[in-house]
C-alpha cells in the first residue's frame, strides 16, 4: 500500500506558524505582568523590543507598534500604562485567533 504524501502548501505553513505565534504571546503577558508587580523595567523593555522585531516575520504590525509602547512606558517606568497596553495586546491576540476559527 503507497502513502500519498500530500504537500503542504506555504501558506498553510505559515498560518500555523503565525497561530503558534499568537498562543505563545499569552505566556509573554503572564510574565510581563509579573514583572509589572516585581518592577523589573528592564524585563519588560526586552520583550516589547523583542515583540517590535520579530513580529514583522509574522505580519503583525500591529503588535510591533503594542512592542515600541511596551518599551516607552517601561522607560518611563510606568506600571499602569504597561499593565493598559498588555490588556490590549491580550485582546488583540485573542481577537486574532477567535477569527481563524
Amino acid at each position: 500500500m503507497e502513502t500519498q504524501n500530500r504537500p503542504i502548501s506555504r501558506e498553510s505553513n505559515m498560518n500555523g506558524l503565525r497561530h503558534r505565534f499568537l498562543e505563545n504571546r499569552f505566556r509573554d503577558i503572564a510574565k510581563l505582568y509579573e514583572a509589572v508587580q516585581q518592577q523589573d523595567y528592564t524585563f519588560i523593555h526586552t520583550i516589547g523590543h523583542r515583540l517590535k522585531g520579530t513580529i514583522q516575520d509574522y505580519g503583525f504590525p500591529e503588535i510591533s507598534e503594542i512592542g515600541i509602547q511596551l518599551m516607552q512606558a517601561a522607560t518611563a517606568k510606568n506600571p499602569a500604562q504597561i499593565e493598559q497596553i498588555l490588556g490590549h495586546l491580550s485582546e488583540y491576540i485573542t481577537n486574532r485567533l477567535q477569527a481563524r476559527h
